[in-house]
């Protein structure tokens, strides 16, 4: 896949012909990938176009509404290859970006890019002007383009959205969040060096007080991380360590991994965490001996859970 910074750093190197889509696309979810599915087929041997941005739209203009994020902007790439787009523009929402209407940014598109076509949600809006679906099947009528409609993807009795996703997360619904996403929720992160306490409980954990991506509910999961080029299963706190610490003066709760069989020596590392199955919640406990105890019975649960489910949270 072929990314631009921009509009205008592309015009000039696409094929034309090629058809179009607009969105944040955050998550990638299984109505995102429908969608990237019906503009791959109505591009057919042009380009499929994204146009995409760095940030939701409402982190440049109103940040204090800006919804969390569920993927990176580098996953987002990622994951937008995979579903088959061939050129993401990926842009700045700034002032002057956010002040094009509809038609004006359809045009330029057109225009600048020889884009033919266009493949749209049913409830997508975009522009200045927040044309809704009707006066976007207008406007590419009005300038003679072809305009595909993906009707509304379901799943589990839910309309894929990634708000519905943000919902199910926020309430500790990992396994029904990862149905929509058609893959486990994924939280990045760099491991710092803690407090040791884990390792003298004998349970080492990977610390990961920073990362981008929307923490579920605070609690305890079953998890599969990716660290230095190798994959473990594991067991996964996410909170503010109430038993040892008061880390709630933190805007966010602190990750700690425990990889089954995992000895190296990862500070620095990048890692991946996949949470597959919420196990428990997190709750304060009288003394460190009582906290070593439910931690036993936290891994031997998820090793349980792991053996029930080799292949993890089943999407199918």
């Amino acid at each position: 896949m072929d990314v631009y910074p921009g509009i205008k750093s592309a015009q000039g190197r696409l094929k034309p012909g090629g058809c179009f889509t607009i969105g944040t696309f955050d998550g990638v979810h299984l109505g995102h990938q429908r969608l990237l599915a019906l503009l791959d087929e109505m591009a057919g041997d042009s380009p499929a176009v994204v146009l995409t941005f760095r940030r939701h739209p409402l982190a440049s203009l109103h940040p204090e509404l800006a919804p969390a994020p569920l993927t990176s902007v580098e996953r987002r790439l990622e994951l937008l290859a995979l579903a088959g787009t061939d050129v993401a523009i990926l842009e700045e929402f700034d002032p002057g970006f956010a002040g094009l209407t509809a038609e004006e940014l359809m045009r330029r598109l057109v225009d600048e890019l020889g884009m033919t076509g266009m493949a749209r949600g049913y409830d997508h809006r975009f522009g200045s002007d927040h044309a809704d679906a009707e006066k976007l099947g207008k406007l590419a009528k009005k300038i003679g383009i072809r305009d595909e409609v993906l009707d509304p993807v379901t799943e589990c009795g839910l309309v894929v959205k990634s708000k519905t996703v943000r919902r199910l997360l926020t309430e500790g619904e990992v396994a029904r969040a990862a149905y929509l996403l058609g893959k486990p929720h994924r939280m990045l992160g760099r491991v710092v060096r803690g407090l040791g306490l884990a390792r003298k409980l004998g349970f080492p954990t990977a610390n990961i007080p920073d990362y981008y991506e929307m923490p579920p509910k605070p609690g305890v999961y079953a998890v599969e991380g990716r660290i230095i080029g190798h994959t473990y299963r594991g067991v996964a706190n996410i909170g503010w360590r109430p038993t040892v610490s008061n880390g709630r003066h933190r805007a966010k709760p602190i990750l700690e991994v425990h990889l089954f069989d995992q000895r190296m020596d990862a500070y620095g590392a990048a890692v991946a965490v996949d949470f597959h199955t919420r196990l428990r919640d997190e709750i304060r406990f009288p003394d460190l001996e009582a906290l070593k105890a439910q931690i036993e019975k936290d891994v031997l649960a998820a090793r349980e859970w792991w053996t029930a489910h080799p292949e993890g949270t089943d999407i199918s």
